[in-house]
């Protein structure tokens, strides 16, 4: 086989938490919630196995929730699921939020401080890209800032 090509590593900055939360919720019409205002919510949270939970955990050390989160989850789409269904807010990944025009949840930003997180595409170079791919990396590189 030939040899493999060079890989062109790109970074991008994505922020790491928006609040999905039932459009029919008390906070749904709110500009921005801090952090402080998230804990004292019914929450979510991702289980301390999760790179994004521990990336939250070192960022937010100075806060002390006021309660527990009502449910832990291994997986983001499990607690968008919990969300939808109404069982508390949570925070997740930019890019894990549904499409604006959903017809259940929509998102606060979450600030005090906002968090980010550094999401990397790696592409072996040399080689044709499938179609599906590069609509991906063109999606991910026009949404998300160079980091």
């Amino acid at each position: 086989s030939p040899p493999a090509g060079p890989i062109n590593p790109k970074r991008r900055v994505s922020p790491l938490a928006p609040l999905p939360c039932r459009r029919d919720h008390p906070l749904a019409g709110k500009k921005s919630l801090t952090w402080r205002e998230f804990y004292q919510q019914d929450y979510v949270s991702l289980d301390k196995t999760s790179g994004n939970r521990n990336l939250l955990d070192q960022r937010l050390e100075h806060l002390v929730p006021e309660r527990p989160s009502v449910c832990e989850t291994r997986h983001v789409t499990t607690m968008l699921g919990m969300v939808e269904a109404g069982i508390g807010i949570a925070a997740v990944p930019a890019m894990s939020m549904p499409a604006s025009e959903h017809s259940v949840l929509t998102s606060v930003p979450l600030v005090d401080p906002v968090v980010k997180r550094t999401v990397g595409l790696i592409r072996r170079g040399g080689r044709m890209q499938s179609f599906v791919a590069a609509e991906l990396e063109k999606l991910i590189t026009e949404q998300y800032h160079s980091a």
